[in-house]
């Protein structure tokens, strides 16, 4: 099954792991201004299954089938050559599992990653909040405030 990815420099392998209902370009834009200076690294920005541009396959039932796919996806792109892996969110939750799974993830780091079990958490109270956002309508920003 193919995936889409993106992938800058030149080094050590480094996976970056974007978080539910985006692609690639949320990590890519928050890691690429650090990145971009700094010689010695590979970095591959994969879009995850039926975000972006990677399709979802009916043949993914469950998060065993995305974290599969990945693991094929490394053997493919980065063989048994040491790597670092980061995931934000959705992309955290995978990381974790990759790491425990691949003895060459050299390096784990951890950007608001899902856990398998959420403990209760205060009740959400906005402090601060803009009239409307700029260019959305009234639909987007329900959506949006509701994120």
């Amino acid at each position: 099954m193919p995936v889409h990815f993106v992938e800058h420099g030149s080094g050590t392998p480094v996976l970056a792991l974007h978080g539910a209902g985006v692609d690639h370009r949320e990590i890519a834009g928050g890691l690429e201004p650090m990145f971009g200076n700094i010689p010695g690294f590979r970095r591959l920005y994969p879009d995850l299954p039926g975000m972006g541009r990677t399709p979802a396959h009916r043949s993914l039932n469950s998060n065993d089938d995305v974290l599969d796919l990945l693991l094929h996806f490394i053997d493919s792109t980065i063989g048994d050559e040491p790597f670092l892996i980061i995931g934000q969110s959705y992309g955290g939750y995978l990381a974790r599992a990759v790491a425990h799974l691949r003895p060459q993830a050299a390096g784990l780091a951890l950007i608001c990653p899902v856990g398998a079990h959420a403990g209760s958490v205060p009740k959400h109270q906005v402090l601060v909040s803009s009239a409307h956002p700029a260019g959305l309508d009234a639909e987007i920003e329900a959506s949006f405030r509701s994120y």
